[in-house]
């Protein structure tokens, strides 16, 4: 810069710099995520960046010469704003540029609690407010919201036992966590057993159960024998011994998963014949046959393929048949039976 006056006298030059007042383009800052310990962008070549939240400054690097800038941080929570200012060497600040850290954290594993076969509600806890499905394979049976502390409850429908469930949690920002596989037990118990008639000249006893159930019988609350029914449901059961005509049993049926039947009750059927009658000394001129026979039997008489008589066996076990003469040589075919309709074997008796 120089002077001169009007004679044309110019003077000694004096020099001046031109002082940096302009401030800094604010930063273009790329996106920052919960998971991010960088955050990067540009700016003004040479600027320093400072990322501050509020007042608090997380990091600072220098803009290389493109104007490009990496700035180490500390993890920041999703939601949280950042302000990225840029410095040029002549201390001019540019504006701030604000970002939202973004959530791209998925929910954590959901927790759910047991699932049987008679569940209709499927509880469990995971992140507050997020978005929960329930899947059978690729098809979706349930979908709800968690509560703000995290706590859910999905109406499905019964599943059967065995079935595999998976139960997800997505948040607000539609991250999805791994899925909670989870398996549906049985607390079904088996229908009662079907017994088939059991005697008291038996000790097996028979009949049909779900399949592969453990069949169990007792008196009262003695186990008497227990056995497994076949793919197929049949099962035959062992027991300890003979049991007495009218004694009351009572079969029942436990699943793999533990789960009991209700009693089926049952009473041992007499099946065991009466012994043969004795009977006393019957004359041509006899008009009563008598003898010993099982208590409350009938006692029949017959005189080949020709009814004679009957007569009920008394409390003591003795009988008397009333009947005509019978004539002499003739051979008399006595026989008992009691009342669950077992026969005895016959007697036979000559009339003298």
């Amino acid at each position: 810069m120089y002077a001169q006056d009007a004679a044309g006298n110019k003077s000694a030059g004096t020099t001046v710099t031109v002082s940096d007042k302009t401030a800094p383009a604010a930063p273009k800052v790329n996106s920052v995520t919960d998971a991010s310990t960088t955050v990067t962008g540009t700016t003004e070549a040479g600027a320093k960046v400072t990322v501050q939240s509020g007042s608090a400054i997380l990091g600072t690097d220098t803009a290389d010469s493109k104007g490009s800038f990496k700035v180490t941080i500390a993890k920041q929570k999703a939601g949280t704003k950042l302000t990225v200012y840029a410095q040029d060497v002549a201390g001019n600040k540019s504006a701030g540029t604000t970002v939202t850290v973004i959530d791209k954290t998925a929910p954590a594993i959901p927790k759910v609690n047991t699932i049987s076969d008679a569940t209709t509600y499927v509880t469990g806890t995971t992140e507050a407010n997020a978005a929960v499905t329930i899947k059978r394979g690729s098809t979706t049976i349930g979908t709800g919201t968690a509560d703000s502390k995290g706590n859910f409850k999905i109406k499905i429908a019964k599943q059967k036992a065995g079935t595999k469930l998976v139960v997800y949690a997505k948040d607000a920002a539609g991250n999805t966590s791994a899925g909670a596989s989870v398996t549906v037990i049985d607390k079904t118990a088996p229908a009662a057993p079907t017994v088939y008639t059991f005697g008291d000249n038996q000790t097996t006893v028979t009949g049909k159960a779900e399949a592969s159930a453990k069949v169990t019988i007792k008196s009262g609350k003695t186990v008497l024998g227990y056995g497994y029914a076949s793919s197929k449901g049949t099962f035959s059961v062992k027991i300890k011994s003979k049991q007495k005509a009218a004694t009351t049993l009572t079969a029942y049926a436990t699943d793999k998963a533990g789960n009991t039947s209700t009693g089926r009750s049952f009473k041992v059927v007499d099946k065991t014949p009466p012994a043969t009658p004795t009977a006393g000394t019957v004359t041509y001129k006899s008009t009563t046959v008598s003898g010993k026979a099982e208590k409350y039997a009938t006692v029949y008489v017959y005189n080949g393929s020709h009814y004679v008589g009957k007569a009920t066996v008394s409390s003591k076990g003795t009988y008397t048949v009333h009947m005509k003469k019978q004539k002499k040589g003739s051979t008399l075919k006595i026989y008992a039976k009691d009342k669950a309709g077992n026969k005895s074997g016959y007697r036979y008796v000559k009339v003298k």
